[in-house]
């Protein structure tokens, strides 16, 4: 996972090999030993930043999006891990149409925010913070 991270997060790479390396740890994470260990791996971090990293192109972003959707999807812990991270303002900047912001980047965007927020009182009540609004 580590290994497929640092792909994925190195601009030096192809855009080609950065999705791959998401793929490949979107379907190691389908699991969810491996997505609660995104927590112990610190690759939370890295991930949430490629949604907001100039080097990230739509189409890494789209499959970051993907990955931390299916992390976090039915999985309390990782949905906890996640929330430290305050998600919630980068995931609703996403939501506003945009030449950023393809009706596919949305998408992907509502289905990360509803697997974050499914069964996740924190994550609601983080709505109410003002600088929630994207």
């Amino acid at each position: 996972m580590k290994e497929d991270m640092s792909v994925a997060t190195d601009p030096s790479k192809p855009e080609d090999e950065r999705v791959v390396a998401l793929e490949h740890l979107e379907m190691l994470i389908e699991h969810i030993d491996n997505a609660n260990d995104l927590a112990q791996l610190k690759l939370w971090e890295p991930l949430h930043a490629l949604l907001t990293t100039s080097t990230s192109t739509l189409e890494i972003k789209m499959q970051a999006l993907w990955v931390i959707s299916t992390a976090v999807q039915n999985n309390p812990s990782a949905q906890d891990s996640y929330l430290t991270l305050n998600p919630l303002p980068t995931l609703i900047s996403f939501l506003t149409p945009s030449p950023a912001s393809t009706l596919q980047m949305r998408s992907k965007a509502i289905y990360t925010l509803s697997g974050l927020l499914k069964h996740n009182a924190p994550a609601i009540h983080a709505l109410d913070n003002p600088n929630v609004d994207g």
